[in-house]
């Protein structure tokens, strides 16, 4: 395999349905704790860091679900 990392070379492979499953299925329950965390209450510097880690969930979550188009595929 020619991936960048071990995520695109599974992802690419022959159980990579499952592997998208799983990792969005892990994204999404990380998404989830930051909300309750933030919910819950936070101080200013967790709250911030809260925000922050949920920013980055959810650009994981849209790079996994955007469509990916292969030159000359």
């Amino acid at each position: 395999m020619y991936g960048f990392t071990d995520l695109e070379e599974k992802l690419a492979g022959p159980e990579g349905g499952a592997v998208l499953q799983s990792s969005l299925q892990t994204l999404r329950a990380i998404a989830a704790e930051m909300r309750e965390g933030i919910a819950s209450g936070l101080s200013r510097d967790d709250y911030a860091q809260a925000e922050k880690l949920l920013a980055a969930v959810s650009a994981a979550e849209k790079i996994l679900l955007k469509p990916v188009k292969l030159k000359g595929a």
